[in-house]
């Protein structure tokens, strides 16, 4: 009886010191930036202010993405929603990359999204909000990052 005591004591002990197995941690954003290509190679972009009409890449890497282990490898199973939204509220782009279940030979420290944003010649100038959501259907979690930019008229 005292055995389970013990064994009981030390799972509570284990769960309350926060385990650190990569698959109970919280989906996390470890990094995020804008970038273009300039002769195959990325050139970081400083700032939050774009043109109309500027096409650029966003990279979002993300940490914590749950895993199962299987024969081949890791399965993992992520859906990605990108919206911009206007300073009133309203969607004036949505994206929604559903398939994204692999199976990776070696388990990566970061998840990596890659999309391109094109700010067309139409869209207005002003203020914006980018909106990611990174669903994990392992973990049944999601991962939300906002970030406001601002688009500049085309002179």
């Amino acid at each position: 009886m005292n055995k389970k005591l013990g064994f009981l004591f030390l799972l509570f002990f284990l769960f309350a010191c926060g385990k650190t197995d990569k698959n109970v941690q919280p989906l996390k954003l470890a990094d995020f930036y804008f970038f273009t290509l300039k002769e195959g190679k990325e050139m970081k972009i400083t700032g939050e202010e774009f043109t109309q009409g500027q096409v650029v890449k966003v990279k979002i890497f993300v940490e914590n993405f749950g895993y199962k282990k299987t024969d081949k490898g890791y399965k993992i199973s992520v859906m990605e929603l990108l919206k911009i939204i206007d300073s009133e509220g309203s969607i004036v782009y949505s994206k929604v990359e559903v398939d994204q279940t692999r199976v990776l030979e070696e388990l990566n420290q970061y998840l990596i999204f890659v999309n391109t944003l094109g700010f067309s010649k139409r869209m207005p100038a002003g203020d914006y909000t980018l909106v990611f959501e990174i669903v994990d259907r392992i973990k049944k979690q999601k991962l939300k990052i906002k970030k406001k930019i601002h688009v500049k008229a085309l002179i």
